[in-house]
């Protein structure tokens, strides 16, 4: 198992790019908490993290989407 986000953005672990979290629903108080794994066999397509201004509405988390090969499951 990896993560899918590090593995598709090339990022390391506490150096991430992109938010998962708006702490208390705040823009300025930020991080990167939330993960999705999958099998290291699995071919990533798309990763992607929802963004604040759709998300806050319903929540302080953004969603972690990631889109695999079909091939690969």
């Amino acid at each position: 198992m990896l993560s899918g986000y590090h593995e598709y953005f090339n990022e390391l672990q506490g150096r991430e790019t992109r938010p998962t979290i708006y702490f208390y629903r705040r823009n300025d108080r930020t991080f990167h908490i939330d993960y999705i794994f999958v099998p290291k066999t699995w071919k990533l397509e798309l990763a992607e993290v929802g963004g604040f201004e759709k998300w806050s509405k319903l929540s302080d988390h953004c969603p972690v989407i990631v889109d695999v090969a079909a091939s690969t499951i």
